[in-house]
């Protein structure tokens, strides 16, 4: 399917603050807006869709002294998932979890949570969710994290 390829660009979009750190600085918000074509070529003005995710930096909390349920209790968001694969009175991952992944630690210290992707209709079905997530992983590299999808697509 030669014909049906795509060039496509990511515009990664997220914000920071200077000051004090606090729990909730843990957790970046991130969006990635999909165009048809590329950056060099200046024909990036194609909405082509969007995926949203969020990376929570427990390696971060141990080096400003923020405890990790803190973290997690910063949103109703995070907290719920949170009580899905980690058992914070044993401090460690839930057996459903340790049962699929004997050897799972917190290691790299970084969860990535992705929550939305959506995809016009008239692009889906051409793999562009594929390449933008594969993308993602190179980016940030997130082949270390875990990544907990919890998304609904649209």
């Amino acid at each position: 399917m030669e014909d049906d390829f795509l060039s496509i660009s990511i515009e990664y979009k997220f914000s920071s603050h200077i000051g004090s750190r606090k729990a909730s600085d843990c957790i970046k918000e991130y969006n990635a807006i999909l165009y048809e074509g590329g950056f060099a070529d200046n024909t990036h003005n194609k909405y082509v869709g969007e995926i949203d995710f969020k990376i929570i930096y427990l390696n971060q909390s141990e080096v400003e002294g923020i405890d990790i349920y803190e973290i997690f209790d910063t949103y109703e968001y995070t907290f719920r998932h949170r009580q899905n694969f980690y058992d914070f009175k044993k401090d460690t991952f839930k057996k459903p979890i340790l049962n699929e992944f004997p050897d799972l630690e917190f290691e790299y210290g970084r969860i990535c949570i992705i929550e939305t992707i959506g995809i016009l209709p008239k692009f889906r079905r051409k793999g562009i969710g594929a390449k933008a997530f594969k993308d993602l992983i190179w980016n940030f590299d997130i082949g270390a994290y875990i990544i907990i999808i919890t998304t609904s697509f649209v």
